[in-house]
């Protein structure tokens, strides 16, 4: 089992799930445009020369940036605490403790709120509802 250096209560993880999403957006833009460049070079003959082997160039050179940039989403996102663990639909998990053990409460893209959790050793199968919400943490006042 993982063991992490911040769990959130879940009023934490709520505030910091717009900011998640934002960066969701953002990925799922990326992922397009990788899909969008990936079929594009599936269709170029493997003999291709002059300036078309020069766009195929360019494309795999986008394709390493878009890569690259979506790593950078995945990263900002886990600085934030969260962890995405499924892109379709999105799914991210935030670390939390409940009765003194690791759980990871479970948002799913098109949710409103995080309104589910699951034990750290079940994952999404082991997604039960949060009955009592105060349940994981006491909410932190700034």
């Amino acid at each position: 089992m993982a063991t992490f250096v911040r769990h959130l209560t879940l009023q934490e993880a709520n505030a910091l799930l717009p900011l998640v999403q934002d960066g969701l957006l953002k990925l799922r833009g990326l992922l397009l445009e990788e899909r969008a460049i990936r079929g594009r070079l599936r269709v170029v003959p493997a003999s291709t020369t002059g300036t078309a082997a020069l766009d195929v160039a360019a494309q795999q050179a986008r394709l390493e940036d878009v890569g690259a940039q979506a790593q950078q989403c995945l990263d900002r996102i886990a600085a934030l605490g969260a962890q995405v663990k499924g892109v379709e639909p999105f799914l991210v998990d935030f670390p939390a403790r409940l009765d003194g053990k690791t759980v990871l409460l479970c948002w799913q893209e098109g949710e409103q709120h995080i309104s589910h959790y699951h034990p750290a050793t079940t994952g999404f199968a082991g997604r039960k509802a949060i009955e009592t919400p105060d349940a994981f943490g006491s909410p932190v006042l700034h």
